[in-house]
C-alpha cells in the first residue's frame, strides 16, 4: 500500500497514488552474485638485471663531478654533486639504458679493482654460487645463504668452514 500524496504545505487529499518501484530500489532488492577475482597477467618481460660493485668501505662515496655555486648570471644557485653511494658495502645499479653512463664510469674508474670491485649479482640465486664468487661474498651474506639453504652452521664459524658447510650440504642433495 502506497503512501498518500502530500501537498507542499503537508496537507493531504486522502488519496494513494500507486507508486512503482525505482529502478535503484530494484536494484537493491536483487540478490549480490559473488564474482570470482580476476588475477592478472603473468608478466612476460625478463626480471630486471642488476650490475653490482662490492666496496671494502661500508660506505664509500664516488664523485663524478663536484658540486658548486654558479653566481655567473646575476643569480646564485647551487649545482649537485654528481657521483655514488655504497650502502652496506654494495652499489647497485640498475642495467638500464638510462643507466649506461654512469655503469660505464665506474667500470672504468681508477678505483675499480682496488677500493670496489664489480661482483655478479647473487640476489636471485637458485643454484649455489661457485666456490670463486662464494669466496667473494662477506660472512653475514655466507650466513644468509645458509639460511635460505637450511644449512646449520656454528656462530663462531669462519668463511671457509660456512663455504665448506653449503658445499656438502649441496652435493648431499
Amino acid at each position: 500500500m502506497a503512501k498518500p500524496k502530500l501537498e507542499r504545505n503537508g496537507d493531504s487529499d486522502g488519496q494513494e497514488t500507486n507508486q512503482e518501484p525505482t529502478v535503484l530500489q530494484e536494484v537493491m532488492q536483487k540478490p549480490v552474485e559473488p564474482v570470482a577475482p580476476v588475477s592478472p597477467a603473468p608478466a612476460t618481460e625478463s626480471p630486471t638485471k642488476w650490475v653490482v660493485f662490492r666496496s671494502h668501505d661500508k660506505e664509500l662515496a664516488l664523485f663524478q663531478k663536484a658540486g658548486y655555486m654558479d653566481k655567473s648570471h646575476g643569480v646564485a644557485t647551487y649545482n649537485p654533486s654528481i657521483g655514488v653511494q655504497f650502502v652496506d658495502y654494495y652499489l647497485r645499479v640498475q642495467d638500464i639504458p638510462k643507466h649506461a653512463d654512469k655503469i660505464k664510469w665506474l667500470r672504468g674508474h681508477p678505483s675499480n679493482g682496488i677500493s670496489f670491485a664489480e661482483v655478479p649479482d647473487l640476489s636471485n640465486i637458485v643454484e649455489l654460487p661457485t666456490i670463486a664468487q662464494l669466496k667473494q661474498m662477506s660472512i653475514v651474506e655466507l650466513r644468509e645463504l645458509c639460511a635460505k639453504n637450511k644449512v646449520k652452521v656454528e656462530e663462531n664459524a669462519g668463511m671457509d668452514t660456512i663455504i665448506l658447510a653449503l658445499l656438502l650440504a649441496e652435493t648431499a642433495k
